[in-house]
């Protein structure tokens, strides 16, 4: 089940949709940090966490640039 995202989670959200349909492959959090504009690599992977709890993503932990994004 998807849970709606707020104003800054959808910006992140686009981002890397936007990012895997020009590249074919998912960003690395540097990609995310400088298509967000935000501050730290840190702020990235809470907001990545919190896209995977609310059913958007799906991050697989054995490949660095592993981030999917979810169909229902």
């Amino acid at each position: 089940m998807k849970y709606p995202l707020t104003k800054t989670q959808k910006k992140y959200f686009n981002v890397i949709k936007d990012y895997i349909q020009q590249n074919e492959m998912s960003p690395s959090y540097r990609d995310i940090q400088k298509g967000v504009e935000a501050k730290s690599v840190s702020g990235v992977h809470t907001m990545l966490y919190q896209l995977e709890r609310r059913g958007w993503i799906k991050r697989l932990p054995t490949s660095a640039r592993s981030i999917v994004i979810v169909n229902d």
